[in-house]
């Protein structure tokens, strides 16, 4: 199914917060057109879902037949008016947190049937208001610690890849306390860092001789007192509540130097907009290790201090007037400081490629444009693209080794595969080794799979129902998004363009896109998903039983959040 494109519809803060259906519009081959209206309305109020107090100048989104949003009045009203007929999905979000996973407990959203005409009032939305986390943050002999950062952290996934993603953060005052506000119900692992130093007694030393002064460092640490995230405790705070207590405690920890000296064959790369890191090589333990160094401009030498024991990747990397430079050298740091280390920017490359169609795939091959956008450390500088010639040739510039996840603009098909170096691949995300000069090798096509199902068990409560299909790709379990599906009225749902390949299908339902952002959820689902292989010109039909509600919230309810 095609989405329909979301539009904001402001209202003044005085009176009934008004719609305005004009501006929605529906992409329908890639021509825009005017969603459908009628004169049916669905209005209500946005309370808090702890005080039960209105919330006011806060949105609203309407999902479905036709898909508008709204902004509260003073009294927490919102009001969709000239709808048509059909079922929907309420949603509102509080703006005044930061980035968020999205939350179990916001997967099942208010749901509309509208009938023709009908004026449906009285819906209440509850806003769980945000929770906070506050602490103290002292040394090693109890005195507090001012001016260090404390932040709440959740697990991600990019590109497969589990990670810790910050959601919130605060520095201790001068007594030591600290206080994350504006933080979503949930779990957190608690950080805190300090980036002061500790002189160490020593010898008379003159000033400015070039000799370091010896000096410690606090280590940063998780709650409640470990520098292993896999040994921390998680802070679980609820809406509304304040979690106090979180106390930690900082020791000073040696940690050695790491020192070096950045160079490049070509002159003036070494010097100027040069970045380096160092970076845990483990990606759970790059919110607490990762370290940024200054580079002397006119030497290019580097040193990284207080660095702690563990595996690293250093690098390097700038960007010209048109030319890229990187550089990575992987390191491991132990209690004695290593050797100087040389690291040498080599030049960005150049990739030579060919794009081939298949089916219907040629259609607007004049304005079809191939971009690489980084997975990864970026150094600045435009992504590399290329608009693709007559004879389907394209040149790539301006690309660093590393990962990448390629887009294809302005065609109407998929990416069957991409081959790089003879290693072909169904994904898009491609790993670019130092030295690749291609050739790359895209093949489009527009032999699509067709899909169409029916779903039993479906709920006898009315609201709308989606059955969702996650692809099954190279690596990880399931991609990073899926596709939504509608099902009507009498359990049928159909896609007629679908990629071939293998997928799992499930139907919920709960709010898709929340669930599709959300990978331990899509994990923890896979038991209750049928697994299907769609082929190429194909047709297949798939009969799926319904992910009852309280099940749903079985499977989510031994999750993490």
């Amino acid at each position: 199914m095609r989405l329909a494109l979301v539009v904001l519809a402001f209202a003044s803060c005085s009176g009934t917060a008004q719609v305005t259906n004009m501006p929605a519009q529906r992409m329908t081959q890639g021509q825009p057109q005017p969603q459908p209206t009628g004169n049916g309305a669905i209005s209500g109020n946005v309370v808090n879902e702890v005080t039960k107090e209105p919330i006011k100048r806060t949105r609203v989104s309407l999902r479905g037949t036709v898909d508008l949003n709204a902004v509260t009045d003073d009294a927490g009203h919102f009001a969709f008016r000239a709808l048509p007929a059909g079922a929907y999905v309420l949603q509102v979000q509080n703006e005044h947190l930061g980035p968020q996973r999205p939350r179990l407990d916001s997967m099942m959203r208010s749901r509309v049937i509208l009938a023709g005409d009908e004026q449906k009032s009285g819906v209440v939305l509850n806003l769980m208001p945000p929770a906070t986390i506050s602490g103290h943050l002292t040394d090693e002999e109890g005195q507090p610690l001012s001016n260090c950062n404390v932040t709440a952290m959740q697990p991600d996934f990019n590109q497969g890849v589990r990670t810790l993603g910050m959601r919130g953060g605060g520095n201790t005052d001068g007594k030591g306390e600290y206080r994350i506000a504006n933080l979503a119900p949930g779990k957190y692992f608690v950080l805190a860092r300090c980036r002061q130093t500790i002189p160490l007694p020593h010898a008379f030393i003159r000033r400015n001789s070039g000799v370091e002064v010896p000096t410690l460092s606090y280590a940063p640490q998780y709650y409640p007192g470990t520098p292993d995230v896999q040994a921390a405790a998680k802070v679980a705070v609820t809406g509304g509540a304040v979690t106090s207590g979180i106390d930690l405690s900082l020791s000073p920890g040696g940690g050695v130097t790491v020192r070096g000296k950045v160079a490049s064959a070509e002159p003036g790369a070494a010097s100027g907009n040069v970045q380096i890191m160092l970076e845990p090589r483990d990606p759970m333990e790059r919110g607490a290790g990762t370290i940024g160094a200054r580079i002397d401009r006119q030497t290019g030498e580097f040193r990284f201090e207080h660095v702690m024991p563990g595996s690293y990747n250093l690098i390097a990397g700038s960007f010209g007037e048109s030319q890229g430079y990187s550089a990575t050298v992987a390191i491991e740091v132990t209690a004695a400081p290593p050797d100087p280390i040389g690291v040498m920017l080599t030049p960005s490359m150049t990739l030579k490629g060919i794009l081939a169609r298949e089916g219907d795939a040629d259609a607007g091959a004049e304005t079809l444009r191939i971009t690489l956008m980084p997975v990864q450390r970026f150094f600045g500088g435009p992504p590399p693209n290329s608009p693709v010639q007559k004879d389907g040739t394209f040149l790539l510039n301006g690309v660093l080794p590393g990962l990448w996840s390629l887009r294809l603009e302005g065609v109407a098909g998929y990416v069957k595969s991409v081959t790089l170096d003879n290693r072909e691949s169904e994904s898009t995300l491609l790993d670019i080794p130092a030295g690749a000069t291609g050739p790359v090798k895209i093949v489009v096509s527009t032999s699509w799979a067709q899909l169409e199902g029916t779903v039993s068990g479906l709920p006898s409560e009315p609201g709308q129902n989606f059955a969702i299909l996650w692809r099954v790709q190279d690596g990880p379990a399931f991609g990073a998004t899926g596709q939504p599906l509608v099902i009507d009225a009498q359990g049928k749902f159909s896609n007629p363009t679908v990629q071939p390949g293998k997928y799992l299908l499930c139907a919920v339902g709960a709010d898709p896109f929340s669930l599709m952002q959300h990978r331990e959820a899509m994990e923890a689902m896979q038991g209750r998903c049928e697994k299907v292989e769609l082929s190429a010109g194909n047709r297949s039909t798939v009969d799926i039983r319904f992910i009852q509600a309280k099940d749903l919230q079985t499977i989510l309810a031994t999750l993490d959040n």
